[in-house]
């Protein structure tokens, strides 16, 4: 099914229900769960670390939802979108967030962002996506990259999809840590593979979404 949530509000008459998630395993995380986990963690006193300090979250209407946002045509048909979020748009709820990943896992400066890249129509014999471990980047240099962690911990591994290839119709969804990018800032990690391979150009630019077509739980669900 071709996934259509990908759109902002300057595509009004594209569908936005949910679609389906490949490449992510059998299990769930509701960000809820997160937020009692870390308070469990905290209770038993494991792993706790004083939280660096990180860009708090924009403001923004609460009918808006403030993303970074790229598109790419697929020469063969389809094309990959992507987008850029905080973990949570709600500033209350991403600073918690932030401070728990941070303890827990002994990051430094930054905050958690939810990376969403979709393929979108059929793309041609053959095609799909390859995501390895994609990061931003701008003209400062990495400005989020995936989470490296010990890769026993459970926070890490419900982070990171089980597969890296996307098919089309499907998506994939990561979660980054870092800072917020700059204007310019582009995707990197992102190839199409058909009947060639090339490196996806993801130039991603600042927009305002509806908060529906934000999940607001990383998925992980049945291929």
């Amino acid at each position: 099914m071709t996934s259509e949530r990908f759109h902002s509000r300057r595509d009004r008459g594209y569908d936005s229900r949910p679609r389906p998630l490949s490449g992510l395993g059998p299990a769930a995380l509701v960000l809820p769960i997160l937020s009692a986990l870390a308070i469990g963690l905290y209770a038993t006193g494991r792993h706790r670390r004083e939280a660096p300090p990180a860009i708090e979250p924009v403001a923004t209407s609460a009918s808006e939802v403030a993303v970074h946002e790229a598109r790419w045509m697929v020469p063969t048909g389809g094309r990959v979108t992507a987008r850029l979020s905080r973990l949570q748009s709600e500033g209350a709820r991403q600073r918690f967030d932030r401070e728990a990943i941070a303890a827990r896992l002994g990051l430094g400066t930054g905050e958690p962002w939810r990376l969403e890249i979709a393929f979108e129509g059929e793309g041609g014999a053959g095609a799909h996506l390859v995501c390895d471990a994609p990061s931003i980047e701008d003209d400062d240099g990495v400005a989020s990259a995936s989470i490296e962690s010990d890769a026993s911990d459970p926070l890490v591994a419900l982070f990171t999809p089980d597969a890296s290839s996307v098919a089309p119709g499907s998506a994939v969804q990561f979660v980054l840590w870092g800072r917020e990018p700059k204007d310019g800032a582009r995707v990197v990690g992102v190839v199409f593979a058909g009947a060639s391979r090339v490196d996806v150009p993801l130039l991603l630019e600042s927009t305002e979404v509806d908060p529906s077509l934000v999940p607001e739980f990383v998925a992980r669900g049945d291929e």
